[in-house]
């Protein structure tokens, strides 16, 4: 993976995800994507149609962050992060590109 010109990750899909550490939580709440994005641990998140997706390093404290703040709170799935998110947050946290490039 390159940013700006710099290898900030190499290796096959299953070792690029394994360099970021978190699970993908998936779930339809009332909760905002920017109040979710401050519960510790969180490393991004963004909406897909109803759902909002967010990458985290504490998937169960974010699951019980939401079910304590929203009653209506459904749809809970929780993964390994994908190609996708390793992807992006390689490419838009500096300090982690900084971190991974410096392994090379």
């Amino acid at each position: 993976m390159l940013q700006h010109g710099r290898i900030v990750a190499d290796g096959t899909p299953a070792e690029v995800k394994r360099r970021v550490a978190g699970r993908q939580v998936r779930c339809v709440t009332r909760l905002e994507a920017s109040e979710i994005a401050q519960v510790p641990g969180v490393q991004s998140v963004r909406t897909d149609g109803s759902a909002v997706v967010a990458l985290t390093s504490d998937a169960e404290g974010l699951a019980r962050y939401l079910l304590q703040r929203d009653a209506s709170f459904s749809g809970l799935e929780i993964a390994g992060a994908r190609l996708e998110e390793a992807f992006i947050a390689l490419t838009t946290d500096p300090a982690r590109a900084d971190a991974e490039g410096a392994r090379q």
